[in-house]
């Protein structure tokens, strides 16, 4: 990454933190499109994007760490999913309202709700992964690489669950949701692996050969046939046909994320920008899988007794939530170019004096 692309993301990434400032301690929600009748948009999206990007970016690292006898492969993948679960969690807590409420999970925790086993997953794994960056493990097999394992299955399995039990929302509370959101994270974080490895690590991207572009490509094609025949099965639902009738999830997700994607990841020139594209097809169906559930009316008649601007079915996110998504998003990617080259820097430079001392 050149110096002008470092630029422009700090830049971004400070209009982003200083609009979500203004949102959480000064505007409120009167800045933001949301409200009673949809009360989650596009950074409740962003947030189950980044959790999703961060559990299939720990399989992966766990996966080619693995297999190529890696500790760089595990430091890259679980330093970019730790990194990615930083920013899912500023979004959600600005999606709270009151940011530092959030915390109250952790000193009053009811274990009977997905949410705080989900919110516990996080925290240790991030306390994981810092611990595996800043203190080191010796190999692929240290008891840290697999506490971090279980601890992504956890937080993907207890936000699957959370989901997945309302029952109020017949779109989410139904088997194909859950398998979607297990081959959503493959794909994120396949994707995710891939541009930082290309990006930052292009050593370690020549040492999977032709094996992650394939797998990339296999998941991709299977989530596709997973969301799509979910929604075919479930066709009687008007959430579902929501989902099925926006445009954004045929040409954004389906063929942009989907088709194009598999197309540009055939050919190693251009399969970083199919990884980056698949990226945008997954957010596209957190986007339209989170927004077509708020579709229907909870009372048959609702909207029609009581006109606000507040109180409409009709949803597109404000300036403000742009503002702050891009720039969270631009923090991400950062936060991620500055670790990964730094970690996988000192690993190599540990190995070298590792292996003169054995020389020695």
């Amino acid at each position: 990454m050149n110096k002008l692309s470092q630029w422009v993301l700090g830049l971004l990434a400070l209009i982003g933190i200083g609009s979500a400032v203004g949102k959480a301690f000064i505007w409120g929600d009167s800045v933001v499109n949301y409200g009673s009748y949809v009360p989650w948009g596009l950074w409740v999206s962003l947030y189950i994007f980044l959790v999703a990007a961060a559990a299939g970016a720990t399989w992966f690292g766990f996966l080619l760490g693995y297999k190529n006898n890696s500790v760089r492969w595990i430091k890259l993948g679980f330093g970019s999913a730790a990194i990615s679960l930083i920013g899912a969690l500023a979004f959600i807590a600005l999606d709270l309202g009151k940011p530092i409420k959030g915390i109250s999970i952790f000193f009053s925790p009811s274990f009977m709700s997905p949410l705080a086993w989900a919110s516990w997953g996080y925290a240790l794994f991030i306390l994981t992964v810092a611990i595996i960056m800043y203190k080191g493990i010796s190999n692929v097999r240290s008891l840290l690489v697999y506490l971090g394992l279980a601890l992504s299955i956890l937080f993907l399995g207890a936000e699957t669950l959370f989901f997945g039990e309302m029952i109020a929302r017949p779109l989410w509370n139904s088997w194909g949701s859950a398998f979607a959101f297990v081959t959503s994270a493959v794909v994120a974080g396949g994707a995710l692996i891939y541009g930082v490895a290309a990006l930052w690590a292009p050593d370690l991207l020549q040492q999977a050969g032709n094996g992650l572009r394939k797998l990339l490509m296999y998941a991709i094609v299977l989530h596709l046939v997973v969301e799509v025949g979910h929604l075919a099965l479930e066709k009687n639902l008007p959430e579902a046909m929501a989902q099925m009738t926006d445009w954004r999830f045929w040409v954004l997700f389906a063929g942009l994320g989907g088709v194009v994607a598999i197309y540009l990841l055939t050919k190693p020139t251009t399969a970083l920008l199919g990884a980056l594209l698949s990226l945008v097809g997954i957010l596209t169906y957190k986007v339209t899988f989170v927004t077509a559930a708020f579709t229907q009316p909870d009372l048959s008649g609702l909207p029609e007794a009581f006109q606000d601007s507040r109180l409409s079915l009709s949803y597109s996110p404000s300036m403000v939530e742009w503002l702050v998504a891009v720039g969270l998003l631009a923090a991400v990617v950062l936060a991620i170019s500055w670790l990964i080259p730094k970690v996988l820097a000192d690993q190599t430079k540990g190995s070298t004096k590792s292996n003169r001392s054995m020389n020695v």
